[in-house]
């Protein structure tokens, strides 16, 4: 995750935590993960997200993780039609989806999602 992508989740997490009206002891109890952990992610002095954390995350925030990342729907779910990329992705994670769990498809997605943006921002003028 760059560090710009890293501080967006950090940014749309905060803002949706404050939104909800949640300290960061609630979040920590609705979510499993320390208290300072939290508070250091949010404010960029841990910038090492555990991205298998991000589900818990954006359940107690009552979102998606696609919307604290940035995405509006999951990679491998609904490719863009007209990018070539983000179909063969789409092809590549469909044919090995069943060999893991639930935790490492969340990292899939998530690395896909990366990957087809950052091809994306390249195509672009």
């Amino acid at each position: 995750m760059s560090e710009r992508d890293f501080q967006e989740l950090m940014r749309r997490m905060r803002e949706r935590r404050e939104e909800l009206g949640l300290s960061y002891q609630d979040l920590a109890s609705l979510t499993g993960m320390s208290k300072s952990s939290l508070q250091r992610y949010e404010t960029g002095e841990i910038k090492n997200f555990p991205v298998g954390r991000l589900p818990d995350l954006a359940r107690a925030l009552q979102t998606t993780e696609y919307a604290l990342t940035g995405w509006d729907s999951p990679a491998g779910e609904a490719p863009e039609p007209d990018d070539p990329f983000a179909q063969e992705l789409f092809a590549a994670y469909g044919a090995v989806k069943d060999r893991f769990d639930e935790d490492d498809i969340a990292d899939i997605k998530m690395f896909m999602r990366m990957v087809a943006e950052r091809e994306r921002k390249k195509r672009r003028p």
